[in-house]
């Protein structure tokens, strides 16, 4: 039977998923006690990081469609030249 995660645990994946996919190196948090959380050294509750989480996916979302466009123009002005 494969282990279940608390819900500290999920939240601080949760967090470390959507940060590596943005910034491509691991965030520097833990859960401290309850509904707090340490994010690179600031206490923070846990509705703030349930938020930044769904920030987080959402700047990566649209920074893979920008990297997508550049690499379709470069691919059209190579097929130009």
């Amino acid at each position: 039977m494969p282990a279940v995660n608390t819900p500290h645990q999920e939240i601080t994946q949760q967090y470390m998923r959507a940060y590596h996919a943005l910034h491509g190196r691991p965030p520097r948090i833990r859960h401290m006690s309850g509904l707090w959380y340490q994010i690179d050294g600031e206490i923070v509750h846990r509705s703030i990081v349930e938020g930044e989480i769904e920030r987080l996916r959402t700047l990566a979302r649209k920074h893979r469609r920008f990297e997508k466009g550049m690499v379709k123009k470069i691919i059209e002005r190579l097929r130009s030249l």
